[in-house]
């Protein structure tokens, strides 16, 4: 009889196993549909998605609302300058959840207005929102306290 209940168990575990091994996988949310791909790569006005069989189709950038890729999520959030919508919208990696909020890293770059390269920096920011709506800056003052709260630990964040 244990034999019995034991052999479904292990399958069923072996398979969860198997399911969740694979980084490979990833998705695209756009406007209208949800999209399962192994590859997702940014062009200046268009996603290519490599779907999971090999084909490759095109979506618009702007019609992206979130994607997961090489194991990280990200979704499509507004700019906040001073707590202050700017109108503009970044994709964000999805460092954590709870309770309502989340918490992202935000990569940009910083310098000087010309059409060279030159004298940027790459800068970080770690905001929480709720929902669409910008709640929180991370600082150095309260960074333990607000990974803490989201479990991430200072060794994640690249």
């Amino acid at each position: 009889m244990k034999t019995k209940i034991l052999i479904p168990v292990l399958m069923f575990v072996s398979l969860i196993t198997y399911a969740g091994s694979n980084d490979e996988s990833g998705y695209v949310v756009s406007n209208n549909d949800t999209i399962l791909c192994s590859k997702v790569q940014f062009e200046s006005n268009n996603v290519q998605i490599t779907l999971k069989n090999g084909e490759s189709m095109k979506l618009e950038k702007d019609n992206i609302i979130a994607f997961k890729a090489n194991g990280r999520s990200y979704e499509k959030k507004e700019i906040f300058k001073d707590k202050i919508p700017t109108g503009e919208f970044a994709y964000m990696q999805l460092l954590g959840q709870r309770d309502g909020l989340k918490l992202f890293s935000y990569k940009y770059f910083e310098g000087p207005v010309s059409n060279s390269n030159e004298g940027y920096t790459a800068k970080k920011k770690l905001i929480v929102y709720r929902e669409t709506n910008f709640y929180l800056q991370v600082t150095e003052a309260n960074a333990n306290t607000v990974l803490g709260y989201f479990n991430v630990d200072k060794s994640q964040l690249d």
